[in-house]
């Protein structure tokens, strides 16, 4: 399994892991970091949590992507006290972080969250690169109805799984363009 050549920062290092079991990466799932941090920032923090993870960080500044946790891993960063109930199955983030590749996004520490014209650019670029390396078709709905079906949404949200308004607002705007 490959990582991103995008990375400027790099620093595979976090406990919390598990192993895919065998499962492929279907799914991103952008998340807002609440902060406008640096890569190496945002990365350094995660590394010095015991209860989570992510694969990716990407900074507020332009070019600014940091990885803590190889895509081969399934990181501890969904989450939630939401079950997703549907037609294709029962799904909590817990468990579909094991299909997927996590990112925080740098933003304001308050709504709407907003990043920067370079934390789009990036985001745009780490997705890009992430679906081309493992063949997903991004594609990106917002409607819980979709998750679990790689076929109709591949881009997931935080907020399907978690009480909050993550990923902010901005981010979701962002995905429209």
């Amino acid at each position: 399994m490959s990582e991103s050549s995008l990375v400027t920062y790099r620093v595979l290092n976090s406990k919390n892991i598990n192993y895919r079991g065998g499962k492929t990466i279907k799914y991103i799932i952008p998340h807002c970091y609440v902060g406008q941090v640096t890569a190496k920032r945002g990365v350094d923090a995660f590394n010095s949590r015991n209860d989570a993870s992510v694969h990716y960080v990407v900074g507020y500044e332009k070019g600014d992507i940091g990885q803590q946790v190889s895509e081969q891993f399934r990181a501890w960063c969904t989450g939630g006290d939401k079950t997703v109930r549907n037609q294709y199955g029962t799904f909590t983030g817990r468990e579909i972080d094991f299909e997927s590749v996590t990112m925080e996004i740098a933003c304001d520490p308050k709504a709407p969250y907003a990043i920067t014209d370079g934390a789009y650019a990036n985001i745009v670029n780490l997705m890009a690169d992430i679906a081309m390396r493992n063949n997903i078709d991004l594609k990106y709905t917002g409607d819980v109805a979709d998750v679990g079906n790689p076929t109709k949404a591949t881009v997931l949200l935080h907020r399907m799984f978690a009480s909050k308004a993550c990923p902010g607002e901005d981010i979701i705007q962002n995905c429209h363009r």
